[in-house]
């Protein structure tokens, strides 16, 4: 299995990071202790067993594997129905050989999404490396990462990256862990800090394990339900096996959750079905009945503009 190391190239719209919590949002982490200050050190950190090796040889990007997403990158997180671009088109859009600050150094990023994987196996490895934010254009915000860990076929996660954990690079967001794919998990304890995007949880030593309360296993027929007593997005798989039910086994598998589903369940699916229940909070947005809205604004993150929409 293929370990690596893959840089995530993404560019994100400033509307998507500034919206404002629904009441569900705030239910989630109504429960986060404050994540105030506090002095860490790295502890008994394993010796090298050889010389520092680098990845990247400052000339040109061999021994590297580029791979585009979707040419829409709306698409990325919708059920696929087009195959993403890969390498069936010039990748040195997005990643190339740069000079910065008079140094070489390998820029990414551009139009599409897609990753830069590192070709070669690697284990028990130490990863450092410097990163320099490039110009933004208006409503922009910068947006990268660093997949460690990285295995499987390239865009074996939304089409767009492998499997492996993220360490994301984002104004607002820097250090997030994310689980890319259902094949990582990370557990840590966290903190609440209104000074970056939402959840707003940062890591932190003796803080909040997350919690669902008591659960509990129904079933109507031939339908099994599962239920916790506090409400929580379906961020993994994790509730189920607890009740012991194993996701992957299951032939349809009915989830009430917006987007966080995505990270840990897509790659399991053959198939993905969205439906919107009624209610005062859709998940579409654009479907409200706007009256009043100024010309331009994003009724959702890559959507459409007020503009286009019949008034």
């Amino acid at each position: 299995m293929r370990s690596g190391i893959l840089a995530a190239a993404a560019l994100l719209l400033a509307g998507a990071a500034a919206a404002q919590m629904t009441p569900q949002q705030a239910a989630i982490v109504a429960g986060d202790p404050p994540a105030g200050p506090q002095l860490l050190r790295l502890a008994s950190l394993p010796r090298p067993a050889g010389p520092a090796r680098s990845l990247f040889n400052g000339r040109d990007l061999a021994g590297w594997e580029p791979w585009l997403g979707y040419a829409d990158t709306a698409l990325t997180f919708r059920p696929r129905t087009v195959a993403p671009l890969g390498t069936g088109v010039d990748t040195s859009e997005i990643f190339a050989v740069a000079n910065v600050d008079g140094a070489p150094a390998i820029r990414a990023g551009g139009r599409y999404w897609g990753s830069l994987a590192y070709a070669g196996d690697l284990a028990d490895f130490h990863l450092s490396l410097d990163y320099k934010w490039g110009p933004a254009g208006a409503g922009e915000v910068r947006n990268n990462g660093v997949v460690y860990f990285s295995h499987g076929a390239p865009g074996g996660v939304f089409g767009t990256w492998m499997a492996g954990m993220e360490f994301q690079l984002q104004h607002g967001s820097n250090g997030m862990a994310i689980p890319m794919g259902n094949r990582v998990r990370a557990h840590v304890t966290i903190g609440q800090d209104r000074a970056i995007l939402y959840p707003y949880r940062r890591f932190r030593l003796g803080g909040r394990d997350i919690d669902l309360g008591p659960m509990a296993l129904l079933q109507i027929g031939g339908v099994k339900i599962a239920v916790t007593t506090k409400r929580m997005q379906a961020l993994d798989q994790a509730p189920f096996r607890h009740l012991g039910i194993e996701p992957a086994a299951q032939k349809i598998l009915a989830l009430k959750s917006t987007v966080h589903f995505r990270g840990d369940f897509q790659a399991l699916a053959e198939e993905i079905l969205i439906t919107i229940a009624p209610g005062g909070h859709l998940a579409d947005s654009a479907k409200f009945p706007y009256r009043h809205l100024r010309p331009g604004l994003r009724l959702m993150p890559l959507g459409p503009k007020s503009s286009s929409i019949a008034k």
